[in-house]
């Protein structure tokens, strides 16, 4: 069961789409893209969350995909998080009736990725159980030479909402071509400040990684030429947080969950997040049967305080570099 909303914040519309599982829900995932994407880029990873038990909510970024906004055009960094704050509270994503707190997780990806690192550290932001970063860009992108880089500082200060081509080549970001139409279909252009703005947002990140503190599941192709993977180590082996876990993938390129491999880092991204979704709900209902209840509203089957633990999950990954098991 899918439902989508459009959500109006702060005078501009955000397209938003909630992928519900057959049961209950054993806990909640918001998926947050980078810039020059959309949603549908990640209809398919939704799918399989939700297939393994899991309510996913995703939402276009203002400028991008079908949210409003003027194209490609982010005024500040507070936009983004009042975006995001609104989109989680306005979706009652975590909330079952009669039933304890869905386990909240976020998935992002390049620049979604540093801004949840950033967001989730926030007074305003609501308890994230544990986030699965893609690719983040944790240092100013790899695709413009210093040349390019030093016009658009210049330009930056001369018009920031100049609009230049942030065209990523299909071959960087998957090895699967049967992404091409899709892939082909997504905007390219980006303002000069919105690339400042994830820049320093990036750079920020990593200075202040010791005060990171989280459950955490980062991901990182090591032939990514758009996002640099050693400064997605540096910020891993400097974090703070007693539950981490890297995987540089050897072979993969940006997007990982499009990747013809991805099969093998699916399946550990779902094991991660499973285990401790039930964990979480174990902790919740630890007074309470952990068996498959009677139906409940709906007719629905009362799964979730331990969800049947999927079979895809006992697939160990392979052929990947792990660092921090």
């Amino acid at each position: 069961m899918k439902a989508e909303q459009v959500l109006t914040v702060e005078g501009c519309e955000i397209y938003t789409r909630i992928f519900e599982p057959e049961a209950v829900p054993c806990g909640s995932i918001i998926i947050i893209t980078g810039i020059c994407e959309s949603l549908k880029m990640y209809k398919n990873l939704a799918k399989k969350f939700s297939k393994e038990g899991f309510r996913v909510l995703c939402y276009d970024q203002r400028g991008f995909g079908k949210s409003g906004g003027k194209r490609g055009v982010l005024d500040s960094e507070e936009t983004f998080y009042s975006d995001l704050s609104a989109v989680i509270k306005s979706s009652n994503i975590t909330q079952i009736s009669g039933e304890p707190e869905l386990p909240f997780f976020i998935f992002a990806h390049g620049t979604g990725a540093i801004g949840a690192v950033q967001y989730i550290q926030r007074p305003e932001a609501r308890k994230v159980d544990g986030l699965i970063l893609s690719a983040p860009s944790f240092h100013k992108f790899k695709d413009h030479s210093e040349l390019e880089k030093g016009a658009m500082n210049l330009i930056s200060k001369i018009d920031p909402n100049h609009l230049v081509t942030y065209k990523i080549e299909i071959n960087a970001r998957t090895t699967d071509t049967k992404f091409r139409k899709m892939l082909n279909e997504l905007s390219n252009e980006v303002s000069i400040k919105q690339l400042k703005i994830w820049e320093d947002v990036g750079n920020v990140a990593l200075y202040h990684s010791k005060s990171f503190k989280h459950p955490v599941f980062i991901l990182h192709g090591n032939q990514d030429v758009v996002t640099d993977h050693q400064s997605t180590l540096s910020f891993f082996e400097t974090i703070s947080s007693n539950d981490k876990k890297c995987v540089i993938a050897d072979g993969f390129k940006h997007n990982l969950h499009l990747d013809e491999n991805r099969q093998k880092i699916i399946e550990d991204i779902l094991k991660w997040v499973y285990t401790r979704a039930v964990n979480i709900k174990r902790e919740q209902d630890k007074s309470m049967r952990l068996t498959v209840g009677p139906s409940v509203g709906g007719g629905r089957k009362r799964s979730a305080h331990v969800s049947v633990r999927p079979a895809a999950l006992e697939v160990m990954v392979q052929s990947i570099t792990l660092n921090g098991q």
